[in-house]
């Protein structure tokens, strides 16, 4: 009978109850239990993740082998690298292209205010229209705000989908059972062969330290670089000098956004996607499906996350962005209909004799 219980002991999860106590639940009660299960991510975050709970698991707690020594050791120096990556990265974009980028914008714009007005801020018209770094002025996305302004709006919804994604995975970390402390730190992973033939790893729980150890690996710098390149982004978009290189530019912090995902794909075997593919947090599941009230309540959670996107777009474009503080849309104002001129094609739809031969009088 001692036998059993210290069995039982060993392998039990810790679970809060409603009293407040720590209660302990078998390990193989919590096998049977159900469970929804959800997805690693398909990056360097999830392989982090699975060389923790699975390969470091099994090296400390029965000296795991060879294969695992390898995986653990090639799989956190990749994630490493690519902390390094996306952080350099987004620092050599600051330094060589965003900051130029202000400062060439804002020196247009001192010029434009030191040669088209006088000391009373009274605009020469007549100097304006032989200023020849007009087009280049209008040219600036900052002037025509409204087209900045859907830029910036579906720049920041893409990164609000990079915070949920982050948000679901660190709160589904906490959601996994913590495991008693003399349980092993093999028990973490129950390898789950299915009636089918596949094979499916499931995390069904974890050491207090390793949750929290998981959370400060994944979560914290997963948040701060996604609150980094949102900044970054936000900056280079609207110091854009050209309504081709917005799109361009805007591209180019998508590959930024990629890098963790480039990396798995490109340089881990096979064998790596695969384990991935069927390793799944097991989060205990209370209920099978969601209510319509709470549906409903989903839904709304989305429309208040939509219009905080909106209004903080409208309140950066107009009132706190600083690539050119107080810009009074002054360029827009004088660039006017002479601007869009400039975008009309000297032929009209099946016009044929807009390109004469030698010259012409009018």
């Amino acid at each position: 009978m001692d036998g059993v219980e210290e069995r039982l002991t060993s392998r039990t999860l810790c679970t809060p109850c409603r009293s407040g106590q720590k209660k302990s639940v078998p390990v193989d009660e919590l096998i049977r239990a159900k469970k929804k299960f959800v997805d690693l991510p398909e990056d360097m975050w999830g392989v982090a993740i699975l060389a923790i709970v699975k390969d470091l698991a099994d090296i400390t707690s029965d000296g795991g082998s060879l294969y695992q020594y390898v995986r653990f050791g090639f799989s956190m120096t990749c994630f490493v690298a690519n902390l390094y990556l996306q952080v350099r990265i987004l620092g050599w974009i600051t330094l060589y292209l965003v900051q130029p980028s202000i400062r060439s914008l804002q020196e247009r714009y001192s010029a434009f205010h030191h040669d088209m007005f006088d000391e009373t801020a009274e605009f020469n018209p007549e100097a304006w229209e032989h200023w020849h770094h007009r087009m280049s002025l209008c040219s600036a996305v900052i002037a025509q705000q409204p087209f900045l302004g859907a830029i910036l709006f579906l720049w920041l919804g893409n990164m609000l989908g990079e915070f949920r994604l982050s948000r679901h995975l660190v709160w589904n970390i906490i959601q996994l059972q913590i495991l008693a402390r003399d349980t092993s730190a093999a028990d973490m992973v129950y390898e789950n062969d299915l009636p089918d033939g596949s094979a499916r790893n499931e995390i069904i729980g974890v050491h207090l330290s390793t949750k929290f150890f998981l959370v400060l690996l994944v979560g914290v710098p997963k948040f701060a670089i996604g609150t980094y390149l949102a900044h970054v982004g936000m900056n280079w978009l609207t110091a854009t000098v050209s309504f081709a290189d917005l799109i361009l530019n805007a591209l180019a912090l998508e590959f930024v956004i990629g890098i963790d995902e480039m990396i798995l794909q490109s340089f881990f075997p096979e064998t790596m996607l695969n384990d991935l593919a069927v390793t799944k947090l097991a989060i205990l599941q209370e209920k099978e499906e969601l209510t319509r009230g709470e549906i409903i309540s989903e839904y709304i959670t989305c429309s208040i996350f939509i219009l905080l996107t909106l209004g903080f777009t409208v309140g950066y474009l107009y009132k706190f962005q600083q690539v050119l503080p107080n810009y009074q849309d002054d360029i827009s104002l004088h660039c006017g209909s002479w601007f869009y001129e400039q975008f009309e094609p000297l032929c009209n739809l099946f016009q044929f004799d807009c390109f004469p031969f030698g010259h012409t009088t009018s």
